[in-house]
Order: structure tokens, then sequence, then C-alpha cells
């Protein structure tokens, strides 16, 4: 009977609270090569990772893929390894976020110099064993130092580092002589270094590929011809080939500890496995193989969802703008001007760009259902005390609470993150926009007749109704979206778990407890201001402010007492004239600005040869609305003041807003494409710019325009939109991607990351217990 002692300690496959550093971690647009997929994999298995590229915008997309599947905490660096002082700095900026070093995986490597030794190039030769064989041991040279200062793990345990070799570096056998030779070189270092560091604690392991097919392969001097693919799978024992994620597997074996505790050098040979078919794993984000992940949701439900999210994007911009039209009424009933009646739209504006502050916040510890039910209870309670005030005073103050409510108009595209893929985010944000932009405009239609037939008090009162039947819809029809859980994958499911009525009941408690997440005060203003930091938010939100500021807020808070003014108009009038017209021009520059961007993106991604190009490539879309908003602002200008027939200031405003919505998708989708991880920043400092900067326009544009004239006041405002504000984006155009790689990716920024991270530790502390 043998003893229990004898039993060897079953080793732990978690790499959390590690941190792991990944050269060449980018890849073209979105494929996977070695150093991306060894980086994702990493991650799963709970270590921070440090995605190191020359490329800084590629280490980002790596960053984005690992944040985006909620598989732990990530950082890009642009870095040279051939660079001794860049090698330091990667160490630095390593034990500068994470504290500690415990995993260096060396995985650039290029195929160097061309020729046999009669004609190969003499200084490329140098410059490519720079690249591949010093590189390693610059890194290594920071590297080790970090890792010597990590307590002894598992087997002694204090550091890990895996150099990525060849089959060619052992067998020979490829038409250049440089690329042997340098993983031949890369392969006797590791044994060197693995004898020389093993007693410290610290292994050093190499993998060596055989005939995988990466990017490196098919995206190189127009791809591998068919002939030459087939040659390359015949000299495989399994007469295939592997991928990068057959690279990673093997990589991430070699940077834990072996079962037996004991440290060893090793040179991996990885023999290709054919590769399991399944279409779930080319999804992005991947999801898990968890119920209650709502990537895995029906497409009926995640539908569902997102029109609930959208009504309450347009029920918030309705809320707001709905008493517009009756400023006249409302004026005369609780004696004040009507200028001074537009306030209370005013102050309802000036909320709207706060109150995501606080509600954010909250979503992300509570979960985003709770947030959703509490302010469309709030609305409903504002709206029906609106509708019985009896001084201006008392109005203006539950206005100001009511401006706290649309809180949809930035966790709406956080949910939608939540529930859809890459490839189906466009269509659904879409969506999202337009009814967000049309609330305010079919809401001129309503409150016009409402306002002249039944009074304007009926205006809050049925939008109080609206938001009550929203309410009772949402208790019922909306789970919590919020998901924090580690995901874990199946390359044999093909199908995704089937959500129960048991599990969607859970989903529909009142509110969510998140273990590790708490609420911070570090949460809930700073995050936005950060992302202002950087000139590729900074700039194309103050652009876009601007522009929303003159060509859609002036008409909605001014409309029914200038028209009233200039055409004698009613409230019914002026509402129909207002709301129609707004309502066709957003509408039909939403349509042309999806498919503008969508064109523009297929046609750069063609002619680079990546499936990802440049967000910088987004403002050749620009330039329609650029030209529109400015020409419907002077069109409406000067025929308000030289009193021709009324088409043409309808016409100036169509003109403008059909502008203002090719501005809107092209600023929001070049800033978040920037800062992608971001998103959630970059939305609220977008909404806060938007509603701060229209907030003031009742308080002095009607007296500027009765001062000076409407010509001149709305020459002006094309000025300051058009010429002021789009200067720095044109400096945008020109240098943003140098300028982006410059700055590098944002640090402390996203509180979901540290959220997810939070989370994660806590989630693998309670299942390892």
């Amino acid at each position: 009977m043998s003893s229990s002692l004898s039993v060897p300690l079953r080793p732990s496959r978690s790499l959390s609270g590690k941190v792991a550093i990944v050269t060449g971690a980018g890849s073209a647009g979105d494929e996977i090569g070695n150093g991306r997929a060894i980086a994702i994999l990493l991650a799963e298995d709970g270590a921070s990772v440090v995605c190191v590229d020359r490329e800084l915008s590629a280490a980002q997309r790596t960053v984005e893929m690992i944040i985006g599947e909620g598989k732990g905490a990530a950082t890009a660096v642009n870095g040279d390894v051939s660079s001794e002082d860049d090698c330091r700095r990667i160490v630095e900026v390593a034990i500068e976020r994470f504290s500690r070093l415990d995993i260096l995986v060396n995985n650039v490597g290029i195929m160097g110099a061309r020729g046999q030794a009669p004609d190969v190039d003499v200084a490329e030769w140098a410059r490519s064993l720079e690249v591949n064989v010093t590189s390693m041991m610059l890194m290594a040279k920071y590297a080790i130092p970090a890792m010597r200062k990590n307590e002894p793990g598992d087997g002694n345990i204090r550091g890990s580092i895996v150099n990525m070799g060849s089959v060619a570096g052992l067998q020979g056998g490829t038409p250049s002589l440089l690329y042997p030779t340098s993983k031949g070189a890369v392969v006797n270092m590791t044994r060197a270094m693995a004898a020389q560091h093993g007693r410290e604690g610290i292994r050093v392991n190499c993998v060596c590929p055989g005939m995988l097919y990466t990017p490196m392969m098919y995206l190189a001097g127009g791809g591998m011809a068919s002939e030459v693919r087939e040659a390359r799978c015949k000299r495989s024992l399994l007469q295939t080939e592997g991928n990068a994620w057959d690279c990673a597997d093997i990589s991430i074996m070699a940077s834990k500890t072996d079962q037996d505790g004991q440290m060893f050098e090793q040179v991996e040979d990885v023999e290709l496995k054919s590769t399991v078919h399944n279409p779930r794993a080319n999804l992005v984000p991947r999801p898990s193989e968890d119920e209650g992940d709502p990537l895995n949701w029906p497409m009926k439900l995640k539908v569902l969802i997102l029109i609930q999210v959208c009504w309450l994007a347009f029920l918030g911009t309705w809320n707001t703008a709905a008493i517009n039209p009756g400023y006249s009424a409302l004026a005369e009933d609780l004696g004040v001007s009507e200028i001074q009646a537009s306030y209370q739209t005013t102050i309802a504006v000036a909320l709207n760009g706060l109150g995501p502050f606080i509600w954010i916040p909250l979503a992300n510890v509570f979960g985003r259902r709770f947030v959703y039910l509490l302010t469309t209870f709030i609305g409903f309670v504002t709206a029906l005390g609106c509708g019985f005030v009896h001084s201006f005073g008392a109005l203006v103050g539950i206005r100001a609470i009511n401006g706290l409510f649309p809180v949809s108009m930035a966790l709406g595209p956080a949910t939608v993150t939540d529930l859809f893929f890459y490839h189906q985010r466009g269509r659904a944000l879409g969506l999202f926009t337009v009814m967000l932009t049309s609330g305010s405009h079919l809401a001129a239609l309503f409150g016009g007749p409402v306002v002249k037939f039944l009074g304007w008090r009926w205006v809050f009162w049925i939008t109080a109704a609206m938001n009550f039947f929203t309410l009772v819809i949402l208790v019922v029809a909306l789970p919590e979206t919020m998901y924090y859980k580690p995901r874990t994958y199946s390359d044999t499911n093909i199908h995704a778990p089937k959500l129960t009525r048991a599990k969607y009941r859970q989903l529909l408690r009142p509110w969510t407890s998140f273990p590790g997440v708490r609420l911070k005060a570090k949460h809930v203003i700073i995050p936005a201001f950060r992302i202002a930091l950087y000139p590729s938010v900074l700039f194309p939100s103050l652009y876009y402010a601007s522009q929303y500021c003159f060509a859609a807020i002036f008409p909605a808070v001014t409309y029914s007492i200038i028209l009233k003014q200039r055409f004698g108009w009613n409230s019914f009038e002026s509402g129909l004239a207002y709301g129609g017209t707004m309502t066709i021009g957003s509408l039909a520059g939403e349509l042309l600005a999806g498919r503008i961007i969508d064109n523009i993106i297929r046609r750069e991604s063609k002619r680079l040869g990546v499936s990802n190009p440049p967000p910088e490539v987004r403002f050749k879309g620009l330039w329609t609305g650029a030209i529109l908003v400015p020409a419907g602002l002077l069109i409406f200008g000067f025929t308000m003041q030289y009193k021709t027939h009324w088409v043409g200031p309808l016409a100036g405003m169509f003109l403008g807003i059909f502008g203002i919505q090719i501005v809107a998708t092209v600023c929001y989708t070049y800033s978040i494409d920037s800062y992608r991880v971001e998103g959630s920043e970059v939305a609220q400092f977008f909404n806060f710019c938007r509603q701060s900067t229209s907030c003031t326009i009742a308080f002095y544009a009607v007296r500027l325009c009765e001062s000076i004239g409407y010509q001149f006041a709305f020459l002006m405002f094309a000025l300051v939109g058009s010429v002021l504000a789009f200067a720095p984006v044109l400096w945008l155009m020109w240098k943003g991607e140098y300028i982006r790689e410059k700055l590098g990716r944002p640090t402390d920024v996203s509180v979901a990351e540290e959220i997810i991270s939070d989370y994660n530790l806590v989630y693998r502390n309670r299942t390892r217990e």
C-alpha cells in the first residue's frame, strides 16, 4: 500500500498574481500571430500582461482583445527590443504598472538577411542577429534582476523565460543562412542561460515551432503560394500545419513550473496537431461556456434589450425637449418671459451632462439594470411633478432633477458592448444614435398639438405616463448585462449554452453584487477627464460639441420663440415645422454617415491589406459634414435676417442637422477606435462636452441675434465651430497616428479594466478555496 506522502503535489495551472512581458505581441489588424496568441492565453490563465510591439497600435489591439474578453489586466508598450534603452524601459513599465515581473516571453523574430554565405549582405546580417538573438539577451539582462526579487514559489521558482526558436535552428534546411543560424543561437543561448540561472530559481526554455501558418507567413510578400504551403504540410508527421494557438499552448506550458517542481532547460519542438474547427473561437470577444454570459444569449433577447436601451435614450431627449413648443403658454401661466421659460430646458440639458458621472460608477458596482430602473423611476416622478407646479422656481428645481434621468445617453453604448460582438456593434450603435437624436425632434411634433389642444401641463403628464409604462416593461424584460466573470472556453462545443428560465429570473434581480467590486471615489469623475488629456479624444469632442450646440441645440431651445416672431406661427405650427425638418434630416444624415464610413473602412482595409485600418482613415468621411454644417448655419442666419420665405430657414435647419449626424458618427467612432479599452470614459467625456456646451445657448443666442443680426450671429457660429474648433481636427488628420503612438496607451483611465482585475482576483481566490 503506497503512502500518501509519495503522491506529488498537483501543480496549479493558474497564473493569477503573475506578471508577464510578451515581446512581439502585436499583429496586423485582428489577425492572430504567435505573440498575440501567447499574450491572450497568459491573460486567460490569470497573468497581467505587458504587450510589447514596435507598432503601438498593434499592441493596443491585443490589449483590447484581452480586456474585451474579460480575461484580465494588460497594458501596451511600444519599443524596439534591439535597443538596450527600450528593453530597460519595458521592464521598468512592467514593474511600475504591476509591481513585479514573473514571466518573459522573447517572441520577436524576423526572417532577416536573405541569401547564402557568398551573397548575404553583411550589414543586414548584423542587424538581423541584433533582432533575433541580441534582443533576447537584452530583455533577459533587465528581466532577470527583477525576477530575483520575487519570493520563491512552487518548486522554488522565482521566474520563467521562454525564448522563441524554430525547428530551423535544430535542423537547418532553409534557403537563407541567417534564419537557421540565429535560431540555432537562440537554442544554445537558452541552454546556457538555463544552466547559469537555474540555481536562482529562474527557468529558461525554448519553443521551436515547425510549420505554422501565421500572419508572418500569409501576409508577407503577397502571401504564400498554394504549392509551397502544401509542401510545408507534407513535411509534418501529421501532414498538416499548425497555427499561432498551437505555439501559444506550448509556450504557456513552458512558462510554468513542471509537475515535479524541478527546474529544467528544455527545447520544445512543436509537433503540429490538427486544429479543431470551432466557429465560436473566431468571434471577438470570444464567448464563454457560461449561460449567464450576455454574448451567448439568443439574438431575439439581445434585440429586445437593445430596443429597450434605445427607447430609454429616445425617452431621455424626449423628456428634455417635449415642453419646448409650449414656452409661450408656460410663460403666460407662470408669469415669466418666453426666454426665461426656456431656461428650465437649459437646466435639464446641463444636468444631462453631469448625470452619467453619478450613474456609471453605480452601474459598475450594482449593475446596469439597477441604474436603468432607478433613473426611469426618477424620470416618471419628476415628469409627473412638473405638471402640478405653480411657480417657475419649483419647475426649474424639478427639471434639474429630471435632467439626471437620461442615463442611457452614456450607459447605452456600454450595454451594446455587453451584448454584441465587434462585427455586430456598428448596426446596434447606429440604431442607438438615431433613437438618441430623434427623441427631441419627434417631441416637437408631439408637444405642439398637446399644448394647443390640452395645455402645457399635459405634456409632462403624458411624458410621465410614458416613463411609467417603460418602467413596467424594464422590470420584466431587461436582465442584467454586466458580466465580470473570467471567461472559460471549449474547443469542441460549437453551440452557445442555453439561457435557462431560472438563470433569466436570477438576472432580473433589482441589483447585483459583484465580489471584490467596490464604489471608489476615484471612479466618479476623474477617469473621464484623464482621457481628455489625449488629443484624439479632446479635439474631436470639442469640435462635435460646438457643431452640435449651434446646429441642433440652438433650434431646439429657441424655435418656438423665433418662428413665432418671424412667421407668426403658433405652437402647433412651430412644432410641426421644426420636428418634421429635424427628424427627416437626422435620419437621412445617419443613414448616409453609416454608408460613408463603411465604404471608407472597406476601401482602406483593402488598400492597406489589413482588417482593422488606423482610426484616422475615418476622417475621410468627415468632409461632407464639415461642409454641410456651416452651410446650413449660414443659410439659416441670412434667410432669417432678410425675411425670405419660410423654406429658407427650414432648409438651413435640414442641412445643419444632416451634417451634424455625419460629424457625430465620425468623431465618436474615431475617438472610440483610438482608445477602445477606455470607450466608456470617452463616451462620458463626449456627453459632458456636448451637454455643457449646449446648456448655455439659451442664455445668449436669441439676444445676440436680435442685437447684431441673425446673419452676423450665425456667421460667428460658423467660424467658431468650423474654423476654430475644426483646426485641431485637421492636425489629427495629418499627425493623429504619430501622436497616439508617441503618447502611448492611457494609464489609470479605464475603470472597467481595474474593476475586472479586482473581480477576477477575488473570483480566482474563491475558486481555489
